[in-house]
């Protein structure tokens, strides 16, 4: 329409964060907002700026890192390092975003805080994933021949790896989490490991009994 670039500049001009999530691909983002709010002398403590500056504060300081949520300190350090704002209109505003669930404290971990979208969908991988854990295999349980996989891996796996490919393999689903060096590619080796054997087994005994 001949009438949009009309009405993105009144959206611009009235609301420069209107834009952000449809233009932050073409580099608009909070920064570039903020110099048009100080051009047309908008409000410092805009519920519109306060959740543009929030958001922005989480990709910068929270998801870079690979976190999902704030601790309520990190919470109040980027909103105070993005927004600017008085203490107290700061601690206004953080409440505000709670009550109309722009941001999500977690029931589990209190400690915790989302930004909705990002809460929803752990909410919903969990379930996800407990549905999932939840199906029964409806198999004896398997016990991986250990000393052949650590001949075929070259490797000796200790206790923890141990436990985390038993279970991955009699489990129809399992997380392996770790940082950095923690082993999680060794264990995953070693899964394909086991069922490679387990493979090479039932091959075996097929062969036997014909």
């Amino acid at each position: 329409s001949t009438l949009f670039p009309y009405t993105t500049l009144f959206r611009s001009s009235y609301n420069p964060f209107y834009f952000i999530n449809q233009l932050e691909e073409y580099g608009y983002d909070f920064p570039e907002a903020e110099k048009i709010r100080i051009k047309y002398n908008l409000p410092i403590d805009s519920h519109e700026r306060c959740e543009a500056g929030v958001r922005y504060g989480y990709k910068k300081e929270i998801f870079k890192d690979g976190h999902v949520y704030a601790t309520p300190e990190q919470l109040r350090f980027l909103a105070k390092k993005y927004l600017g704002l008085d203490q107290a209109v700061l601690e206004q505003k953080i409440t505000e975003m709670l009550n109309n669930r722009f941001i999500v404290r977690d029931l589990f971990v209190k400690e915790g805080i989302y930004l909705h979208e990002y809460y929803d969908m752990e909410c919903y991988i969990a379930s996800k994933l407990f549905e999932m854990s939840s199906q029964n295999q409806g198999n004896a349980t398997v016990i991986p021949d250990f000393d052949a996989i650590n001949r075929k891996m070259g490797i000796e796996l200790d206790t923890d790896q141990i436990n985390a490919i038993s279970t991955a393999i009699n489990s129809p689903v399992t997380i392996i989490t770790g940082g950095p060096g923690t082993g999680k590619t060794t264990i995953v080796k070693g899964i394909l490991a086991a069922f490679i054997a387990r493979s090479e087994e039932r091959r075996v005994g097929k062969e036997c009994r014909s």
